[in-house]
């Protein structure tokens, strides 16, 4: 992943942090916790398969959506 997809996906969680509610909210719905969140939000760490699935879920979005920006 590049450093700019990694940004671009840090936005999009956190869109879909605002779609919950708040990371806090977020991190509940997920069970991935409110710091991992932040991590994947500010790019510092890239989340897993299942992370972007449970995120995107949570959120009523798609993973595609989540994953590229399209869809």
């Amino acid at each position: 992943m590049t450093e700019d997809d990694a940004k671009l996906l840090g936005q999009r969680i956190g869109l879909c942090e605002k779609i919950a509610g708040s990371r806090s909210a977020l991190a509940t719905q997920t069970g991935i916790s409110a710091r991992t969140l932040e991590n994947y939000r500010h790019g510092r760490n890239d989340p897993k398969a299942s992370a972007c699935v449970a995120i995107a879920h949570a959120a009523g979005v798609s993973i595609e959506w989540l994953l590229t920006g399209q869809g």
